[in-house]
């Protein structure tokens, strides 16, 4: 993995074998499976982020919101 990369060792080793890939169809399984990773890291990112936000909502309200909130 490039030290300017931002992409996971999971990604890197996943590109690299489709892209070393020759059979059509590996290399399309490979793509497929690269495109769900691809998509399940969103959604884990997509959660991470909301959940900052959340967080720090809650760290800046005023105690007494706090209580009606729960």
């Amino acid at each position: 993995m490039s030290a300017k990369s931002d992409l996971c060792e999971t990604c890197e080793i996943m590109k690299i074998n489709i892209q070393y890939t020759m059979q059509y169809e590996k290399k399309l399984e490979l793509t497929n499976n690269y495109l769900a990773y691809l998509n399940h890291a969103q959604e884990e990112r997509d959660y991470y982020n909301v959940n900052i936000v959340k967080a720090t909502e809650d760290a800046e309200m005023p105690d007494d919101r706090k209580q009606e909130k729960e």
